[in-house]
């Protein structure tokens, strides 16, 4: 949760319409240097468009009577110091400018903020100023949810999903932090959007898996049914619509436009995007790997001790601790249903030549 009261107060501001060019500038700033701000700038905007949905008064008149509810609230000697603390003085600005801002500002915006904070209090299911919603799971859950509109989700563990208010609006917004199956319930009116750290996704109703830790390097997205429209972030102006069966990978470090297919020449550069199809285990159409986690299964495809470290890490709720790099530089190929935290580790001893200890929630792998 961002401390930096800076980043709350130019937040306001830009809601407000009375940011200048430079504050503009500063808010996008910070936000480069934490993405994740993104996020609550966005939830806190929907917020806002919400409350003020329908209001037909003229914003300057609106203005006025904040301004006039300021005054007298700074006629008050016991609630003037408060009031100077929402905004450091500035030189160059005038009194009334000053005044207007906080006026317009600290009985609405800051309150949402002051909310939003609030909002991400680490609780697994908390509500915020009777609108907002957030559902957690922790390392080793899982969790369904059923949303206002019926839309059915899936979380994995050690995920985040809020939403605000009850999807009553023109569109159905939540934001994901981790892994969820989504079986969005079909309205052609009121599309149904995902915002993650990397991708926004857009649809009116279908089935299909998010995976966006923020620990990790990559954004999967996977299509069971229906059609999917993903956008990047660093570039929205790209859209890539998916069809059954397929899915696509975000590289979250990479900033090049550049995009292949699985395969691919340009697989070898590290690309920004990898389309590709979803895999399965064996011959079963049914046992596709992305989704795996649903039936309690625990999938490594091809993949690095390093990432199988973070699978095995929110999966049993422990922390690995690799001690030499050079052992992430095998793959390993398995899937494992119902086994103990041992079990997987002795079977991927058996094929990696590694050692490991475990010592209460720590998991320690050597040469």
């Amino acid at each position: 949760m961002p401390g930096d009261q800076r980043f709350w107060l130019l937040v306001s501001l830009k809601l407000s319409g009375e940011a200048t060019a430079r504050e503009l500038e500063e808010l996008e700033y910070l936000i480069a240097q934490d993405p994740g701000l993104r996020a609550h700038l966005e939830m806190l905007g929907a917020m806002w468009n919400e409350k003020h949905a329908g209001l037909v008064e003229k914003k300057e008149e609106a203005l006025d009577r904040h301004l006039e509810r300021f005054r007298a609230h700074l006629q008050d000697p016991a609630q003037q110091e408060d009031v100077v603390m929402l905004r450091p003085s500035v030189a160059g600005r005038s009194g009334r400018r000053m005044l207007l801002r906080l006026g317009a500002v600290a009985a609405s915006v800051l309150l949402c903020c002051a909310a939003v904070k609030y909002y991400y209090s680490g609780k697994e299911h908390t509500k915020l100023d009777a609108a907002g919603h957030t559902v957690a799971t922790k390392p080793g859950t899982r969790k369904n949810i059923t949303l206002p509109d019926g839309s059915s989700v899936w979380l994995n563990a050690d995920s985040r999903l809020t939403y605000i208010g009850d999807f009553r609006g023109n569109t159905r917004e939540v934001h994901l932090s981790g892994e969820a199956f989504f079986n969005v319930t079909k309205d052609k009116d009121r599309p149904f959007i995902i915002h993650t750290s990397a991708i926004d996704l857009r649809v009116l109703g279908t089935a299909f898996n998010v995976r966006s830790y923020e620990s990790e390097k990559e954004t999967e997205t996977s299509l069971v049914s229906g059609a999917v429209e993903v956008t990047l972030r660093n570039d929205p102006l790209k859209k890539i619509i998916l069809k059954p069966k397929e899915k696509i990978l975000v590289n979250n470090t990479v900033n090049s436009t550049a995009y292949t297919t699985a395969g691919g020449k340009g697989h070898e550069e590290i690309p920004l995007i990898v389309l590709g199809k979803i895999r399965y285990w064996g011959k079963d159409s049914s046992n596709n790997i992305e989704t795996a986690w649903m039936k309690n299964r625990l999938v490594f495809d091809r993949e690095t001790l390093d990432k199988i470290a973070g699978k095995i890490e929110r999966w049993y709720g422990v922390r690995v601790i690799i001690t030499d790099d050079r052992l992430n530089e095998a793959k390993y190929t398995g899937l494992f249903e119902n086994e103990k935290l041992k079990e997987v580790l002795e079977a991927l001893r058996l094929t990696g030549g590694f050692h490991y200890t475990i010592q209460e929630d720590k998991v320690t792998i050597n040469q």
